[in-house]
């Protein structure tokens, strides 16, 4: 017998919207870009995470919760030749 070990979904633009691997679920909204991103393990512990985006589409700031409570930040800023600081909190 073999274990299913993962599972993709994904849109008609050909995004990744949902990953099953054993026991952990990943769910992907987009709006252009990744919005968000949830995954529950267990189906106790949910994890979390928010992106944002400049009018350039990068990356600036992520927001990651741990069952609803925001667990960390990191904000992205960009220099010349898209060169940048990560500063996390």
């Amino acid at each position: 017998k073999k274990e299913l070990i993962e599972t993709k979904v994904y849109n008609k633009q050909g995004m990744i919207v949902e990953r099953t691997y054993r026991d952990i679920k990943t769910s992907y909204k987009y709006k252009d870009t990744l919005l968000t991103s949830t995954f529950t393990q267990n189906k106790k512990s949910t994890v979390g995470s928010a992106y944002s985006y400049d009018n350039q589409d990068r990356l600036i700031h992520v927001k990651q919760f741990k069952n609803g409570k925001m667990r960390r930040e990191t904000r992205y800023v960009y220099f010349e030749k898209n060169s940048f600081l990560l500063c996390q909190w």
